[in-house]
């Protein structure tokens, strides 16, 4: 099975650069790790190059400024991933040693699931366990396509588009989902968007209203992007 790895990112370079360097330190190393970067601070292509990573790498670049437009960047790392499975990751949610191991070999064990979700912990404190993240999971590639991929209409404002693609997938796949108890994601106290404005109240009313749905009705990549290859794939 082929992995890859797609990081939603708006933020200062060097976490991206963190998490990417996690993504080099994992028993099970992801086939292709793509940044798809959603108009934040310039530098971060630069930032990446130039090391020889352990998988094919590439940083997608949105050219427009879209407010909250993460259901974009999702999208954008969805269609040019190559891999059967894709590990949506947010940005401060570093990948434990085995996650993709573990996600892989229950994919393996059953045809039937469709996405992998995993405990968390922090980094900084191992002992305890907190819920699964709503926006860092595995998910068959094929699955994430049938039902439309994220619905960029939640772009514009903050929240609720990885709770709708989840549901999609749900309702489509109803015995498809999976959860690790053992923890996956590493959440690292010093990242995320604390600082910026997170109303989230437009994209509840959407998701109610969206509500039932099995397939995405909101259009893909309304916007406009460029792509680097900062590492091909090993021979």
């Amino acid at each position: 099975m082929k992995l890859s790895v797609v990081i939603p990112a708006y933020c200062d370079k060097l976490r991206i650069v963190k998490h990417v360097d996690a993504c080099a330190a994992v028993s099970r190393l992801p086939d292709e790790v793509i940044v798809a970067d959603d108009c934040g601070p310039e530098g971060t292509a630069e930032a990446l190059r130039g090391r020889a990573w352990p998988f094919r790498l590439l940083y997608a670049r949105i050219l427009k400024d879209i407010p909250w437009n993460q259901p974009g960047a999702r999208n954008l790392g969805l269609l040019l991933a190559t891999g059967d499975a894709i590990s949506f990751e947010d940005v401060d949610h570093l990948p434990a040693r085995r996650f993709y191991a573990e996600a892989e070999k229950r994919l393996h064990e059953s045809t039937e699931t469709a996405l992998i979700r995993a405990m968390r912990t922090h980094a900084a404190d191992t002992s305890k366990r907190l819920p699964p993240s709503p926006g860092s999971w595995i998910v068959r590639r094929d699955a994430m396509l049938d039902v439309g991929g994220y619905d960029e209409d939640f772009s514009g404002h903050y929240g609720c588009d990885d709770d709708d693609a989840r549901a999609r997938l749900t309702r489509r796949f109803p015995r498809g989902a999976g959860l690790l108890q053992e923890p996956g994601h590493l959440v690292i106290r010093e990242a995320g968007t604390r600082g910026l404005k997170r109303d989230a109240a437009q994209n509840h009313d959407l998701l109610k209203r969206k509500a039932r749905r099995s397939v995405s009705t909101g259009a893909m990549l309304r916007f406009p992007f460029s792509v680097s290859i900062l590492q091909e794939r090993k021979a």
